[in-house]
């Protein structure tokens, strides 16, 4: 067979040779609320999760120590107590999950290649979280 000819064979045959990431638009539209839907459900749960770790530390554990001990010196220094505490936390997070990056970095992955690596994902809401609860004054996007 001669180049014409197996060049014309590949390009009348352009269905057969269509590779994954040609995807119809019904396909995108599924796979678009499929992420969307995912997205959703993970950012709802860190919402509540940080709702209920915010309660914990600010509410229930002063509450806990103003009736269980009867020294003042928890209740009057627990501010700078907790955070220290959960500088601790987003320290040992950072440690065990690894460095998710910073910002300037995390920004410039999500412009060039596009996305963000899944193994930094974890590192992020979890030291976010702590960092948050616990009265940092980083936002969820930057512990």
């Amino acid at each position: 067979m001669s180049s014409s000819a197996s060049s014309r064979a590949i390009a009348g045959n352009s269905e057969v040779g269509r590779t994954h990431e040609e995807l119809s638009y019904q396909q995108l539209i599924l796979l678009a609320a499929i992420i969307g839907i995912a997205g959703g459900l993970v950012a709802t749960i860190y919402y509540y999760a940080l709702e209920i770790s915010l309660d914990i530390v600010w509410k229930s554990v002063p509450e806990f120590i103003k009736l269980n001990f009867t020294s003042d010196f928890l209740a009057k220094n627990y501010v700078w107590l907790a955070t220290t505490i959960g500088g601790f936390f987003v320290g040992l997070t950072l440690y065990f999950l690894g460095l998710p990056g910073e910002v300037a970095f995390v920004v410039d992955k999500v412009h060039d290649p596009g996305h963000i690596e899944i193994r930094q994902t974890p590192a992020m809401l979890v030291a976010s979280l702590f960092s948050i609860a616990f009265g940092g004054s980083a936002s969820p996007e930057a512990p």
